[in-house]
């Protein structure tokens, strides 16, 4: 049997690399390919920016037809916008829904958000429009990764938002006014908030069994255990998917309080967190699962209030720090480094020793108007009251 290496790109595979590098199921390789481990880079934070030409650039001509484009293709109905204010549109609507919006092109950017903790990732391209309206455009919004139903959500809100409309309705055979009412709460200014896809309905009989079935109920400790579990298997993406619920459940202070006593080999979940976050990151699957870990500490110090757990967390002050500090090469998404920022405040209140440091590296992301500065600066005014 040949060499396999794990490459996400072209097409998502499940491998067994060697040494110290993340396992995932499947076919065994000899070497690893690391994917990409790009941050999410929030605009507002960087300090210095390259002299924008973009306007004195066409848009690109759509690249295949339209026949192959995205269902989620459209053009603006307000032709008195240019294809750069509509850009710009598009990118303050998608962030402030709230996502991490990061160019990848003059016409292109990436958004990211994390419905129920899963991240989901697309693309939003603009490309010229053959119709012969003034400033037409085409505007393709396309999943790469995460949550469908949340992104198609987001889309919905987005083209309500910045009046958008179908861009093939006419050659598809439908007519793009029929489905407006539903979107008629967007504009009317309803606030917005990420979907997720539901769980579907238990079977009628299956329902019967449960009432019929005398066991107790054993409240969220059925589900600490076996996401705890997942959390320590040897395979990275199972315990991505671990990190994933333990970060979305332990939301609730039921399960984030059970969540502090579970144990599994001996070790709870902070013990197990900080051998998680000691790991290398080496692919982008890692550094999500550390987005998890952060979030499921900062929901522990939260909303279970449990001040030995708190000061277990103290042994990560190394690492907090540097994920809060949004140094420039690093591959902490945003979402880590506000998790990391507002985890600060908690840990202060159970060991004053850090607090120097904690407030010195809140001060340096405080400056600026980013979302991680938001939270840094409110964090301040917490533990730092003037």
């Amino acid at each position: 049997m040949g060499d396999y290496a794990f490459d996400s790109k072209p097409v998502k595979t499940r491998g067994v690399p060697v040494g110290l590098k993340p396992i995932f199921r499947g076919a065994p390789v000899t070497r690893f390919v690391d994917i990409d481990v790009s941050p999410s880079v929030d605009e507002d934070f960087i300090t210095s920016h390259k002299i924008d030409r973009a306007d004195e650039l066409d848009l690109p001509t759509l690249p295949y037809p339209w026949q192959v484009c995205s269902s989620n293709t459209f053009t603006c109905t307000n032709y008195s916008k240019s294809s750069r204010e509509l850009q710009d549109q598009l990118k303050d609507i998608i962030r402030k829904s709230p996502a991490d919006v990061s160019p990848t092109s003059d016409w292109q950017f990436k958004a990211i958000f994390y419905p129920k903790e899963v991240k989901t990732v697309f693309t939003v391209s603009m490309f010229a429009d053959d119709s012969g309206q003034k400033n037409s455009c085409l505007v393709e919004m396309h999943l790469t990764e995460g949550d469908r139903a949340a992104f198609q959500n987001l889309v919905s809100y987005t083209r309500s938002v910045a009046n958008l409309k179908y861009a093939f309705a006419d050659k598809l055979g439908f007519d793009d006014e029929e489905d407006d009412e539903e979107f008629d709460s967007w504009n009317a200014g309803a606030p917005y908030q990420h979907t997720s896809f539901g769980p579907l309905p238990l079977p009628k009989s299956l329902l019967l069994k449960m009432q019929a079935d005398d066991t107790p109920d054993e409240g969220p400790n059925c589900l600490v255990e076996m996401f705890l579990e997942n959390a320590c298997s040897c395979y990275a993406d199972v315990r991505r998917t671990g990190w994933q619920e333990l970060a979305n459940c332990s939301k609730e202070v039921d399960f984030a309080k059970a969540l502090v006593t579970a144990r599994v080999n001996d070790k709870d979940c902070v013990a197990i967190a900080i051998e998680e976050l000691k790991t290398e990151v080496t692919c982008s699957l890692i550094a999500d699962t550390r987005r998890c870990v952060i979030k499921t500490l900062l929901n522990i110090a939260a909303k279970a209030e449990n001040a030995e757990a708190c000061k277990k967390m103290s042994v990560l002050k190394p690492e907090i720090l540097e994920i809060a500090s949004g140094k420039t090469g690093s591959n902490n998404s945003t979402e880590i480094q506000c998790s990391a920022v507002q985890l600060m405040q908690h840990l202060v209140g159970h060991n004053q020793s850090h607090k120097e440091e904690f407030v010195a590296a809140l001060r340096f992301r405080a400056r600026g108007s980013c979302r991680v500065s938001d939270y840094a600066q409110e964090v301040l005014r917490v533990i730092q009251p003037p």
